[in-house]
């Protein structure tokens, strides 16, 4: 367990200082994926790409889509799904 940040410069007997930040903020910036490399099981509308179509798995379909960003990244990638009584993802 870490303990309780102190204020850089307050006290001696600390586990942990806090000290501003010398470098800015990493940059934030929504990007949408541009191509689809590979699908198996699946068809996927170039709509659902530009967020203009939906990608829809019919019931009992094992699907795998491999999305290619086109340059390197640091990236948190969000999916957002709906139904599927029972559906597993992953």
């Amino acid at each position: 367990m870490i303990a309780r940040g102190i204020p850089y410069g307050v006290g001696t007997d600390v586990d942990w200082w806090l000290v501003p930040r010398g470098i800015p903020l990493m940059e934030e910036i929504p990007q949408r994926i541009p191509t689809v490399r590979r699908t198996q099981g699946i068809e996927v509308d170039p709509g659902f790409l530009l967020g203009r179509a939906p990608l829809t798995v019919p019931a009992n379909t094992k699907a795998v889509i491999l999305f290619d960003q086109s340059f390197e990244t640091n990236a948190y990638p969000q999916l957002r799904v709906s139904g599927g009584k029972a559906a597993r993802f992953g």
